[in-house]
């Protein structure tokens, strides 16, 4: 099986939850680290992982040693987890950008394939993830000026971006307070 975990790195995850003290960036790099152990005690020969960063720009971690994005899980699993544990949170939110990049690293549609994508927040940076108008996810590309935006979402700016930094997100996106 091949498993890409697409990770938000972006401002805001460097605050906590509404209801909790721990920054949503620690929880994602215990939960991923949790996620590669557990995986790489039952994984079989020929598993695969690769992780796709994503905040205003889109990045991946090479295996070990350096190699394609997809590596066997049980032989990259410690250079992964050591990578995930030194990131921090900066920018803004490109969720279709991560989903374009992580799907481009599958390079066998024989092998089962999964993407994971873990974020707090919405898109905000093109390209977006929208419907083609019968039900299947896109890749698109937005005008700038746009205000309609699919699956919620809005412009990100630097502005804005240093402005999440230390806030407090509602599950539906809302701004509940400044932590700062």
């Amino acid at each position: 099986v091949d498993i890409v975990l697409a990770l938000d790195l972006s401002s805001s995850m460097n605050s906590p939850p509404a209801d909790g003290d721990l920054p949503k960036i620690d929880a994602l790099q215990q939960a991923v680290e949790l996620f590669i152990n557990t995986w790489t005690v039952h994984s079989i020969a020929g598993d695969r992982l690769g992780i796709v960063y994503f905040n205003g720009n889109v990045s991946s971690v090479a295996g070990t040693p350096p190699a394609p994005v997809l590596s066997d899980v049980a032989a990259s699993a410690t250079n992964f987890i050591i990578d995930v544990n030194a990131q921090s949170g900066s920018g803004c939110t490109a969720v279709g950008g991560a989903l374009q990049e992580a799907f481009e690293q599958f390079d066998d549609p024989a092998r089962p394939r999964f993407v994971l994508l873990f974020s707090d927040g919405m898109q905000n940076v093109n390209p977006f993830v929208g419907e083609d108008g019968s039900g299947n996810l896109q890749i698109v590309n937005l005008p700038a000026g746009t205000t309609d935006f699919p699956f919620g979402g809005w412009f990100c700016t630097a502005t804005t971006a240093s402005g999440l930094d230390g806030a407090a997100i509602a599950p539906d996106g809302d701004l509940l307070a400044d932590k700062d």
